[in-house]
C-alpha cells in the first residue's frame, strides 16, 4: 500500500522538532510526528471545542503528546498512554517545555488497560491502515489491533472521539461524523461515539 510506505517513511526521516497548534512538540523518530497528519490535525480541532476545564481527558497512544497539549491547553487535565516508552518520554517532555506539566500525565501501557473508568473524554489517533506492522500506523487485518485500542477507550470515558480512514472500512464503533478532509489516497474522518445505541459502524452512512 502506498500510504503505507510514505506514512513509514516520515515515521522514520520526520522533522524532529516542529510547531503543532501554537506549540513546540518533539517527535523522536518512530513516532508519527502532529504536522501535515491529516488526522492529527483534524482530531485537534475537533479537541479543543469538546476540553476545557473540569473536562477529565485521557490520550490514548498519545504518541509524542500533541493532542494532549491541545487539551491542556484549553485547561482539562490529560492522561496520555503510550505503549512506546520513547514516545512516551517525549510526550512528559513536550508538556513540560510548554508549560503544562502539572496538567498533564504520561503512562507507558497499551491503549487503556492500565486505567479505569473515570474521564469525561476519550481522544484516540489509532493505528488504522489496514496493513501489517508499523505500530504508529498499522493496524493489521481487520483492524483489530486499533478496534482494540478504540474499545478499551470507550470504556473508560463518557465521550469518545477518534480518527478512522476510509480505506480501512467502516469504524468500529458506532459514532457519527463531525469532521472529515481528504488525505493523500484516502478520506480521513473524525468520529464521535458517546455510547449510545447504534448500529457498528452507522456514521459510515453519514460521511
Amino acid at each position: 500500500m502506498i500510504t503505507a510506505l510514505l506514512i513509514k517513511a516520515y515515521v522514520r526521516f520526520h522533522p524532529r522538532r516542529t510547531r503543532f497548534e501554537g506549540f513546540d512538540v518533539y517527535t523522536p523518530g518512530g513516532c508519527l510526528p502532529p504536522r501535515f497528519t491529516v488526522s492529527t490535525g483534524l482530531l485537534a480541532g475537533v479537541l479543543r471545542g469538546l476540553a476545557g476545564p473540569g473536562v477529565r481527558v485521557l490520550d490514548v497512544g498519545c504518541g509524542s503528546g500533541a493532542l494532549s497539549l491541545v487539551a491542556a491547553g484549553v485547561g482539562s487535565y490529560v492522561v496520555g498512554t503510550e505503549l512506546d516508552p520513547v514516545c512516551a518520554a517525549a510526550a512528559r517532555r513536550n508538556a513540560e517545555a510548554n508549560g503544562l506539566g502539572g496538567l498533564v500525565d504520561v503512562v507507558v501501557c497499551w491503549g487503556a488497560r492500565c486505567l479505569r473508568r473515570g474521564f469525561d473524554l476519550a481522544v484516540c489517533n489509532p493505528p488504522f491502515l489496514p496493513v501489517e506492522g508499523g505500530a504508529a500506523y498499522g493496524c493489521g487485518r481487520g483492524c483489530r489491533v486499533a478496534a482494540e485500542m478504540l474499545g478499551e477507550a470507550a470504556g473508560r470515558a463518557g465521550r469518545l472521539l477518534y480518527a478512522w480512514s476510509s480505506l480501512s472500512g467502516p469504524p468500529p464503533l458506532g459514532c457519527r461524523v463531525v469532521a472529515s478532509r481528504r488525505g493523500l489516497l484516502d478520506r480521513v474522518y473524525v468520529c464521535l461515539h458517546d455510547g449510545l445505541p447504534g448500529a457498528r459502524g452507522d456514521c459510515w452512512a453519514e460521511a
